[in-house]
């Protein structure tokens, strides 16, 4: 969108910035409501608040767990618990976004390095795909 200015020269509109403000509200909201699937859970889990940006989700464990109480269908691959290395890491994230490629739903762009490397956009991305779902 642009603005009319005076002498007839647009420019862009501007939003005022939130900062990491948008990224903490976002953040709360997508933690709350995961915890409410890991509850459901035998013994329930909990991801702690703010713990996405501090690596709640990269060893794949919570996502998981989270995506299995989602899906009435059980996930088959079970991720490795005791894989300390970047890549059993990667090779969790990759079992539960192959589940969910295979239930049709799109993830453009979002590969499990990236939940691993904690880029922040593409994890509320990728937690937003599965709300709407």
């Amino acid at each position: 969108r642009t603005q009319a200015q005076p002498g007839g020269l647009h420019h862009p509109m501007e939003y005022p910035t939130l900062g990491n403000q948008w990224y903490e509200i976002q953040e709360k909201v997508f933690t709350r409501w995961m915890n409410t699937h890991l509850m459901k859970r035998d013994p329930p889990l909990q991801l702690p608040m703010g713990s996405m940006v501090r690596g709640g989700l990269d060893d794949g464990i919570m996502l998981w767990e989270c995506i299995s109480q989602i899906d009435k269908e059980p996930i088959r691959q079970k991720p490795n618990r005791r894989g300390k290395m970047r890549i059993h890491h990667i090779n969790n994230v990759n079992i539960s976004l192959e589940f969910v490629l295979g239930r049709g739903i799109k993830l453009v762009g979002i590969g499990a390095e990236d939940i691993v490397n904690r880029n922040m956009n593409l994890i509320l991305g990728l937690i937003w795909t599965l709300i709407l779902r």
